[in-house]
């Protein structure tokens, strides 16, 4: 635990030294919000004192603190980055909690919070992030697993990545797929291959798939022995996406992921 807080202390530190950077909460007010699918909706900011914001790394997260009517306590909650780092706006695409008791903060975010209200933020930190080793990379989520690696595939297509890119997400249905029109676009590009999974409901055209995530479906596809494999979503899909990459042959040490709750090692 010591080695996690000093090394988020470290990030801290070091965002506080660049253009733009900051410590401690900072206000912003948020300036866009869209719709991505069913469950999701991205929320875009700009700080408040109009000035830069600090840049990061493709993948990370950042903190926001809420305020919210009639609720006793202060919330505070960490969501990814998912756009391609910008000088002026920070954009968090936040998945609606409804099953159980439904999650005070997603729901308000989603319909509480208003244009040009304000929020504070925390800098963006998170030590998963893409990290150009000029290799092809292959990214794969489940679910709202799919926010950082929309910051990572934007700011790819953005830099003209001169190696293969492929996305690969599983979710619930078509209505629970988020980013849509945005993939569709990067499938449009030449060195981009897109593949989703959707768990139940009809599949869409041959870039998607029907039932669980089966990468020996497209094996043939992945640069299985010389490409970076980031992963995010859930822990048993996680196990389940990194069992069919060894059982593929890729090497341990060439797969990264993040786990989107409590961390765990597998």
């Amino acid at each position: 635990a010591g080695l996690f807080i000093e090394t988020e202390a470290k990030l801290y530190s070091d965002t506080l030294n660049t253009q733009g950077g900051w410590n401690g909460p900072r206000t912003f007010r948020l300036v866009e919000k869209r719709i991505e699918s069913e469950l999701v909706k991205s929320l875009v900011f700009e700080a408040s004192d109009q000035g830069d914001i600090a840049p990061y790394q493709p993948g990370q997260y950042l903190g926001i603190k809420l305020d919210i009517p009639n609720h006793p306590h202060q919330e505070i909650r960490q969501y990814s980055l998912s756009q391609r780092p910008s000088s002026k706006r920070y954009q968090i695409s936040v998945k609606r909690e409804i099953e159980g008791v439904p999650g005070i903060v997603s729901n308000y975010l989603h319909d509480g919070l208003r244009l040009g209200e304000e929020v504070e933020l925390l800098p963006p930190a998170g030590d998963f992030f893409f990290v150009d080793r000029q290799r092809p990379v292959v990214l794969i989520s489940a679910g709202v697993g799919l926010t950082p690696m929309m910051s990572i595939l934007d700011t790819l297509l953005a830099e003209l990545y001169p190696h293969a890119i492929h996305f690969i997400h599983a979710c619930e249905n078509a209505h629970q797929h988020s980013f849509k029109e945005k993939l569709a676009h990067a499938q449009e590009q030449t060195n981009c291959d897109v593949d989703i999974w959707y768990k139940s409901g009809e599949s869409a055209d041959e870039h998607c798939h029907h039932g669980l995530l089966d990468l020996t479906a497209i094996k043939d596809r992945l640069p299985l022995n010389t490409a970076d494999f980031y992963l995010c979503g859930p822990v048993p899909f996680m196990q389940f996406a990194k069992q069919q990459l060894t059982t593929l042959g890729v090497h341990a040490e060439h797969i990264y992921y993040e786990v989107f709750g409590p961390h765990e090692i597998f």
